[in-house]
């Protein structure tokens, strides 16, 4: 259990950094700051994995980062707090992903079991947000 402890710890990150941003910012450009999950998790999966990207995952990360320098150009409602929990919310869903990937082998492989050994940890650190 101890070495799920860190993919719980970053899904409850990821969670209230998502909360937070959508407080900041209008759900239109929460998805233009979604979207940069996609280079996030590119650049962390070489860096904590030792996976390279292929050519194609290459030029789709251009494009998503010219779509998202356009929606960021282009937004109207623009709050910096908002932006910020926003792109730590997508390098948090990108960290997730690989830290998922590395402890996989932690439980046979299961991610049924992950995400059951996940959600018991995950109840107690959230439920603070559920009390008034």
């Amino acid at each position: 259990m101890l070495t799920i402890a860190p993919v719980t710890l970053l899904f409850v990150s990821m969670l209230s950094m998502t909360n937070y941003c959508l407080r900041h910012v209008d759900i239109g450009f929460y998805q233009v700051l979604r979207s940069t999950v996609i280079p996030f998790n590119i650049v962390l999966s070489y860096m904590l994995l030792g996976i390279l990207p292929s050519a194609y995952a290459s030029v789709c990360c251009v494009v998503v980062a010219s779509g998202f320098i356009l929606g960021s150009l282009t937004e109207l409602n623009f709050s910096r707090e908002g932006f910020g929990y926003g792109i730590t919310s997508a390098i948090l869903v990108a960290l997730y992903s690989s830290s998922v990937k590395k402890v996989l082998p932690a439980v046979g492989n299961n991610t049924w079991q992950l995400m059951h050994y996940t959600t018991v940890q995950v109840g107690p650190r959230l439920m603070h947000a559920a009390l008034p």
